[in-house]
């Protein structure tokens, strides 16, 4: 009987050696894993041993990620069939994603004895989901957050905080048009870059200067044409906004960060509305900062307006 075992376990991994796909089969008695020579490719390592221990598979993965297979593997072994995506840790530049599934084998005592599964290869559907998701999140201009990605952010927040408290400063560009119209398109984008870094650059100082935890939020992002968003925390009397607000529009009045801004006199005309004070729905925030920053144009441009009700 002994001689039968052995000899169909040799033809059950000859079988898994001949599969033009990486597989696994991870035995619960004694917590190795068998791993067929198309894993070892995959992951950068043709020598990679067929056989291997879990925690040997497990360092192929980054912290986080063996965490979360080993729990995948622990749900396994209770019968649940699953798969799980992640990265793989590789001796190439490349990185790695795959696809891990697994069933199963359960024995007369209803025991799981070992678990069988797949793994997939990924790295392109992820790097195209991951570009996709650029694209919808991010300006291809400035790669600053579009409004979709800035919204879904303050929600998270908002849901997270017990009591959020933030501004946001609608940005509007001074003189603009005249770029575009006297220099052309490709020195507009140029001053929309340099404004978009400037902003990075502005949120990150803020971030940098503020107490981590009352400081749980600094988001520059695009909302479209010479538009631009910031959301700050700010304490409720207004202090840290005015400060911020001051170095915003007297940094960029005197840095020459391109030089069409300074050829066409381009500044910032900022709108500020507060949550919740002025609004607590998003898009009302937005437009109430919106209706201050034209107040802002209106008193010279250059400047900046907090939002009053009777606007």
């Amino acid at each position: 009987l002994t001689e039968k075992m052995k000899r169909s376990e040799e033809i059950h991994r000859l079988a898994i050696a001949g599969i033009q796909e990486a597989v696994f089969e991870y035995s619960t008695l004694d917590k190795s894993i068998y791993v067929n020579h198309i894993f070892g490719a995959m992951v950068g390592i043709p020598t990679l041993a067929e056989n291997l221990g879990l925690f040997r598979f497990l360092s192929l993965f980054n912290q986080t990620m063996s965490n979360e297979l080993k729990l995948t593997i622990e749900r396994m072994e209770q019968g649940v069939e699953t798969s799980f995506s992640m990265e793989i840790l590789t001796d190439t530049p490349r990185v790695t994603w795959v696809l891990i599934r697994g069933t199963a084998s359960i024995n007369h005592q209803n025991k799981t004895i070992c678990i069988n599964g797949a793994i997939s290869d990924i790295s392109e559907r992820k790097m195209l989901e991951d570009t996709i998701n650029q694209m919808a999140y991010f300006d291809a201009l400035t790669s600053l957050p579009k409004r979709t990605y800035l919204l879904e952010q303050l929600q998270k927040y908002m849901s997270q905080e017990e009591d959020p408290f933030f501004a946001l400063l609608f940005i509007d560009l001074d003189n603009f048009k005249l770029v575009n119209d006297s220099a052309g398109h490709e020195a507009g984008d140029r001053v929309l870059q340099a404004v978009a870094a400037y902003l990075m650059g502005m949120t990150d100082l803020n971030m940098a200067e503020s107490d981590a935890i009352s400081a749980p939020i600094n988001i520059a992002a695009r909302l479209g044409g010479d538009e631009f968003v910031i959301v700050i925390p700010t304490d409720k009397t207004y202090s840290q906004l005015e400060n911020f607000t001051e170095r915003l529009l007297g940094e960029f009045d005197n840095l020459v960060i391109c030089p069409e801004k300074d050829t066409y006199h381009v500044t910032m005309s900022v709108g500020i509305a507060l949550y919740p004070e002025h609004a607590q729905d998003l898009t009302q925030l937005l437009q109430n900062a919106d209706t201050a920053m034209y107040h802002a144009k209106r008193k010279g441009k250059n400047t900046s307006c907090i939002f009053e009700p009777d606007m």
